[in-house]
């Protein structure tokens, strides 16, 4: 059983919802984003990572800028994996990685995924890999014991969220809107049934992510009995007006009333 499975379990038993706050690692800089990890750590149940990437398809300009900037001050893949390493040493929280597939490719499959297993990665999310290319990525991850996590949208059916259940292992990634990442006020009605209608068919914990940015929408992913949901452009956002993250009292206090209860 894995870190990530084994902690949703004490979840559930606590009728706990999880948190799980996403970072790009080394923005602003590597030993800021070190900080606002340990920071982040107080509150979360989980951690995602995010490796900074030219082209990241899936994510809106909060995280865009971020990757940009992180990419600027020297992050490579390398780096990330001393960047989680370190975050290992200050707390065990399960981490998730979201990675893009041409980083996963250069560094080779066999050696990202045994090189994460090392540095005590416990899940992996590659977005722009559908289900039908996914064979020798979830082959790497069964090997390293690391869960493959994949994403369900508005537009999955039935039929094909059957086939991602039969491989998906950890949590399925649930996305909240058509696009991409961005911080939402408010979700339409179609997102919230398509949450209950994912959470009624999936066998493993269901996470919410994209566009969570309020308590109050937090309170009514609690009050559905969804599993999990993952803050991303909200925080990313936070860091640049907390002084570039070195205002770590003033964004502990905007993570503190995001997802009080």
């Amino acid at each position: 059983m894995s870190r990530i499975t084994q902690k949703f379990i004490q979840l559930q038993a606590k009728n706990e919802t999880a948190f799980m706050p996403f970072v790009v690692a080394g923005y602003p800089d590597f030993n800021t984003s070190l900080k606002i990890t340990k920071t982040l750590a107080k509150w979360a149940h989980f951690l995602e990572v995010g490796f900074p990437y030219s082209d990241p398809l899936a994510d809106g300009p909060i995280i865009q800028e971020a990757d940009q900037i992180a990419l600027k001050n020297g992050m490579t893949v390398t780096k990330v994996f001393k960047f989680i390493s370190n975050v290992n040493k200050s707390h065990d929280l399960p981490i998730i990685i979201l990675v893009y597939s041409n980083l996963v490719n250069n560094f080779g499959i066999e050696n990202f995924y045994s090189q994460a297993k090392f540095v005590g990665v416990d899940g992996i999310l590659i977005p722009d890999v559908p289900l039908e290319e996914a064979d020798f990525y979830i082959q790497a991850a069964v090997k390293n014991k690391i869960d493959p996590i994949f994403i369900v949208a508005q537009t999955t059916t039935n039929i094909r969220l059957k086939k991602i259940l039969k491989l998906a292992k950890g949590f399925l990634y649930m996305v909240s809107v058509l696009g991409v990442t961005g911080a939402r006020k408010n979700f339409s009605p179609d997102t919230y049934r398509f949450l209950s209608r994912i959470k009624k068919h999936s066998d493993i914990p269901s996470v919410v992510g994209f566009g969570v940015s309020t308590n109050k929408q937090i309170k009514q992913f609690r009050k559905m009995g969804l599993d999990g949901f993952i803050v991303g452009s909200f925080l990313v956002s936070a860091i640049k007006k907390c002084s570039n993250g070195r205002n770590l009292k003033r964004f502990n206090k905007m993570v503190a009333n995001l997802v009080r209860k």
